[in-house]
């Protein structure tokens, strides 16, 4: 007899799948970004070893600067690929990991015409990061996506017990976009299937999260990881 567990497993592969390769562009230009000052600085120091009489101490100030930079960019690096291989043991406060998303996703929603209000800060119960990286994202998408026009996503979260209580609701949507959508920018996503909430559910029953939805907002019960 087949493990339950497995099969309900195999039902959020798609899902995930779908939702990873949506967030493959802004992961890609993220770390094509994070070395882009290293290769500015590289050309800094091929220019000054060109001079006549290059200036060596202020050579070895850029070279240590630019191992600085390349370490940072690495471990930026490190942290995105956590996009396409989690740990599933990793926690997050909750107001860096909504913010680290946010980030992520800035581009898309700006391009498609929603800003975002971000009231969670300073909420430091840690979560699983998967949750933050795999059903949040997926509900802030699924929510822009089934939306009839852009509007302001606006994100608050407060403690339940051992549950934190996200909630991410679509306000003034008539005043939203400062700007028309980018229409490039829609025909891009073209390419990639909307996020919907099946998906959402799917992703959030393997993981044990809660959601509830409108089409106006959606409401995640994300546990709280133990001390």
């Amino acid at each position: 007899m087949q493990d339950p567990l497995i099969d309900l497993k195999r039902k959020d592969e798609a899902p995930r799948y779908a939702l990873l390769r949506r967030l493959a562009p802004a992961i890609r230009h993220q770390m094509a970004g994070s070395f882009q000052p290293v290769s500015m600085m590289a050309a800094i120091i091929e220019k000054r070893l060109l001079a006549a009489s290059p200036d060596l101490p202020a050579l070895a100030k850029t070279s240590n600067e630019v191992r600085v930079m390349a370490t940072a960019a690495t471990r930026s690096n490190l942290d995105l690929m956590g996009w396409i291989a989690p740990d599933p043991e990793a926690h997050v406060p909750l107001d860096k990991g909504i913010d680290d998303a946010l980030h992520l996703v800035a581009t898309e929603l700006s391009f498609r015409g929603f800003k975002c209000t971000n009231q969670t800060q300073g909420v430091v119960d840690e979560v699983a990061l998967t949750h933050v990286r795999g059903v949040f994202v997926a509900a802030v998408l699924a929510l822009t996506d089934a939306a009839a026009a852009p509007a302001t996503v606006r994100l608050t979260a407060r403690r339940e017990g051992n549950h934190m209580v996200v909630t991410i609701a679509l306000t003034d949507r008539e005043t939203a976009a400062e700007t028309a959508p980018d229409e490039e920018f829609q025909l891009s996503l073209a390419a990639y299937r909307k996020i919907d909430w099946s998906d959402v559910q799917a992703i959030a029953t393997a993981d044990g999260v809660s959601v509830q939805n409108t089409p106006t907002q959606a409401i995640l019960r994300v546990r709280v990881a133990a001390p």
